[in-house]
Parts: C-alpha cells; sequence; structure tokens
C-alpha cells in the first residue's frame, strides 16, 4: 500500500494519508516497509500516525512516498477499487478489484 507523508507536527511524528478506509487493522498494525524503527497507529478514516520506537526524531519529510505491507491482505483489497502492481517503480498493470462493494 503506496501513502504519502502529509504532516510532520512534532519531530517525532509524522502523519501520512493512510487510515482505517486505507488499511485494515484487524490482524496488527501494518509496517512500513524497510522501516521497522517507525511504527504505524490509526489516526482515524482517513490519516495515519508514524512514531519511531525509540522516541527519536522521525526522519520522514512532507512529501516523502512510503510502502507499507499490510496485516490482512484480504480486508485492505476490499477497501480499494484498483490495485495498482508495481516492480522497481515502474507501474505494470491496473488490477480492477471486481468483487468490491459486493457483499449483501
Amino acid at each position: 500500500m503506496l501513502s504519502t507523508v502529509i504532516s510532520r507536527p512534532i519531530p517525532t511524528r509524522a502523519i501520512v494519508d493512510a487510515g482505517l478506509k486505507s488499511l485494515s487493522t484487524d490482524s496488527g498494525m501494518p509496517e512500513l516497509k524497510g522501516r521497522n524503527d517507525i511504527a504505524y497507529h490509526p489516526g482515524g478514516d482517513e490519516h495515519g500516525i508514524l512514531t519511531t520506537t525509540n522516541n527519536s526524531a522521525v526522519t520522514l519529510e512532507i512529501g516523502d512516498r512510503l510502502e507499507f505491507i499490510p496485516s490482512h491482505i484480504d480486508t485492505t483489497i476490499n477497501l480499494h477499487d484498483y490495485y495498482y502492481a508495481h516492480r522497481h517503480g515502474i507501474l505494470e498493470a491496473i488490477w480492477p478489484v471486481a468483487t468490491r462493494g459486493k457483499v449483501q
């Protein structure tokens, strides 16, 4: 899941544009790819809060694009209309989520 840093309210915190409507937390918190020093916490439907695991300053800037690994992919897929498949920074495919909104 790709997200963007949208705010740095204090040195030990960053806010991203991926909240509960983007990342499922039913099997735990998503992980920031390649950064085990930063933890994700839901900040509501539209935002996530990033903090360091050792209370040091977060080394992220507004506009940084971040990759998250969801804890449970099934319930994360359900939240999106399309998945954009990329590899090595290149968009390779766009996959529609055909069953989106089909639960009755």
